[in-house]
């Protein structure tokens, strides 16, 4: 994963894998493993950062649907995948993998200006605190 920005409560990165454009996961800064764990205020905290990042990349990526997932049979930390779709993107109309069969690698330069799109969106006055 790339690291793309440190939020309050979070911090967001990208995929290697950006068979779906834009692909990134925010991770709970704290180590918990479960939504329910979190004080209401942490919790309220978390779910705004990832609102914002999701926000934040279908702006980027143009996207018609955000699929989020929250998984953790195997992690033992708190985070969301955040999948930006389109028809023309794959997995449309069906639920996304972890793992794609076939993975797209971009490249360092368009990995960076990715990178600094997303980041760039991600300041107090893009999300409602």
């Amino acid at each position: 994963m790339i690291h793309v920005a440190d939020l309050e409560s979070s911090r967001v990165y990208l995929l290697n894998d950006q068979a779906n454009y834009g692909r990134c996961v925010v991770a709970l800064k704290e180590h918990r493993t479960e939504l329910f764990y979190l004080e209401t205020a942490c919790l309220h905290d978390f779910i705004s950062e990832v609102s914002a990042v999701a926000r934040a990349i279908a702006s980027v990526t143009s996207c018609q649907k955000m699929n989020y997932g929250m998984y953790g049979d195997k992690a033992d930390h708190l985070h969301v995948h955040l999948v930006p779709k389109s028809p023309t993107q794959p997995y449309w109309d069906q639920a996304f993998p972890l793992s794609s069969e076939n993975p797209v690698a971009i490249g360092e330069e368009e990995l960076d200006r990715l990178r600094g799109q997303i980041r760039a969106l991600l300041h107090p006055d893009f999300y409602p605190s």
